[in-house]
């Protein structure tokens, strides 16, 4: 490892737009206030896309990247001492490695958000059979890069969230550290708070929009929209209408941040009620969640709400369908198919709605995909790592 003495310059690196909301998830603010923080956004050289605008806080040093050059010259230029890669792993990642052996820099690795894929390395044959599709081009992509020594390297840190959040590509760090997902401690909050803006009524069902036909995710990726917006929303709202009208309860919308940058989008939802930026409070004050397969699907978990997930043709031959399917798996919980509203049996979801979660496999699943931490602290999901930062400083 690194001698890490007197860390001052920090590099975080990503390569999605940057706005508020994202500055805040990766905790930009957290990282300026304790380091000589420097923001590379690499989105035009790792998309290969100029077309996505960021919204940038002017108080925080941002440098856009458009290019590999680009990239290595800021590191000739800057005297950086670690680099924290919110990037992911993609094919650039030895490239970025590499430059951080060449200037001697400590390069951390995260998994913040583990996914509950059940397509997955360490279990290669059960991956063949759920997607034959999907492991095969993995396999192959994988063989590509050991043929041309592309392999990611050990990181010198991962910071990890669940047990979930230790895999192939992190489990030889030469340090390991743990974090709780920031869901915990929006719950957290949101149990005391009283967020009297929201005009809610007393009883209600939350839907969590995953965005799932206007994501931006699927421009950054260069892959197509699982289903169009013209056919996603009377599908889903045709749903609604059923639901609502057999129990007797309305739907309020959590709405997906892509959603602020969507013409029309809370018009989609046919006049129910969307709200931004307070999931996990909606969720503390719901019924009964419904969601596809949303990360925010945690808040649900840390208060035990029973929670409904929403399949449709279109999405289950989708690697976000399996995912989908690996959730109703872990946390025993109700599927439905809304795109086959009028088959189902809504007075077995009345009956759901009002009976205790199988509390077993959410407290499970908290400890692979939220937090195993025995001790959790009460700052914010980056206070460990800038903690082992600064001892290491000190040693």
């Amino acid at each position: 490892m690194k001698n890490i003495n007197k860390v001052q310059n920090f590099a975080l690196i990503l390569a999605s737009p940057i706005n508020e909301d994202i500055l805040k998830r990766i905790g930009a603010f957290d990282f300026d206030a304790n380091f000589n923080l420097t923001i590379l956004d690499c989105v035009d050289w790792i998309r290969e896309n100029k077309n996505f605008d960021s919204q940038i806080s002017s108080r925080l040093n941002i440098i856009r990247i458009s290019t590999k050059n680009d990239f290595k010259n800021v590191f000739s230029k800057f005297h950086f001492d670690i680099l924290f890669d919110f990037i992911g792993y993609c094919s650039f990642t030895r490239y970025i490695q590499d430059i951080c052996s060449e200037y001697n820099i400590l390069y951390i690795s995260h998994s913040l958000y583990p996914v509950p894929s059940p397509i997955i390395k360490s279990n290669f044959l059960n991956s063949l059979l759920i997607s034959p599709k999907q492991s095969i081009l993995k396999f192959y992509k994988f063989c590509l890069r050991s043929i041309l020594n592309q392999q990611p390297k050990a990181p010198d840190v991962s910071y990890v969230v669940g047990n979930a959040g230790i895999n192939h590509l992190n489990s030889r760090s030469k340090n390991i550290i743990f974090t709780t997902s920031q869901s915990w401690y929006d719950i957290e909050f949101s149990k005391n708070a009283t967020n009297s803006s929201l005009k809610l009524p007393d009883n209600f069902i939350l839907f969590i929009d995953d965005c799932i036909s206007q994501s931006i995710d699927f421009q950054l990726t260069n892959s197509k929209s699982i289903i169009s917006p013209l056919k996603y929303y009377p599908l889903l709202n045709n749903f609604f209408n059923k639901l609502e009208s057999e129990l007797c309860l309305p739907i309020v919308v959590a709405g997906h941040p892509n959603g602020k940058e969507i013409i029309g989008y809370k018009d989609s939802f046919c006049g129910r009620p969307v709200f931004f930026d307070s999931t996990a409070f909606l969720c503390v004050k719901s019924n009964l969640v419904l969601s596809h397969y949303s990360t925010a699907i945690n808040y649900a978990v840390l208060v035990e709400k029973p929670l409904i997930l929403l399949n449709f043709e279109d999405l289950k031959s989708t690697y976000q369908g399996l995912i989908l399917k690996n959730l109703s798996l872990l946390l025993k919980c109700i599927v439905l198919d809304i795109d086959r509203a009028s088959t189902i049996n809504f007075s077995d979801i009345a009956l759901y709605q009002k009976f205790d979660v199988d509390r077993k496999a959410y407290q499970n699943f908290v400890r692979e995909y939220i937090s195993n931490e025995a001790n959790i602290n009460t700052i914010g999901p980056y206070d460990n790592l800038i903690k082992f930062i600064k001892n290491s400083n000190n040693d």
